[in-house]
């Protein structure tokens, strides 16, 4: 099992602008705490055997225009205040998150710029926690479609 804790990472992470994962990288938990990295892009095609995000995972990328989710495939949990705070966030492919059943607070909170949102692929999320979408002032189309699970 390989972790990602970016608060050991000792680059210039106030610079980095697109991340993305080598295809089937052997990650299965990140823990960022507080990242607030000038991220425009974030390619998660490579982390196929990611399971388990912990809290605060990009909160506050108030840069980060976009997210392709579609690698994380084997993705469960996601802790609170995921996306939360980022304001240029426009895009959010969630097509791979098959397998995610729970999210925390704040998934989402004060996006801003998110103008559409596709849930058709979260066909096992049961929880979101308080606050989902809270403050996406330009959301205009939202397809629940998928949440079948979420009670």
């Amino acid at each position: 099992m390989m972790c990602v804790d970016c608060a050991s990472i000792h680059f210039p992470c106030s610079d980095l602008r697109v991340l993305g994962f080598s295809n089937d990288a052997e990650v299965e938990s990140i823990d960022w705490n507080d990242a607030h990295f000038s991220l425009t892009a974030l390619n998660c095609a490579g982390l196929t055997r990611l399971s388990t995000v912990g809290n605060y995972w990009l909160h506050g990328c108030t840069s980060l225009t976009a997210l392709d989710c579609t690698g994380l495939t084997q993705l469960v949990t996601v802790g609170r205040s995921w996306l939360a705070h980022c304001t240029s966030l426009t895009a959010l492919n969630c097509a791979g998150l098959t397998r995610l059943s729970a999210v925390g607070d704040c998934w989402l909170l004060d996006c801003t710029s998110l103008t559409a949102l596709d849930c058709t692929g979260l066909t096992q999320l049961s929880t979101v926690g308080d606050l989902w979408l809270d403050g996406c002032t330009s959301l205009t189309a939202l397809d629940c479609a998928g949440l079948t699970q979420l009670s």
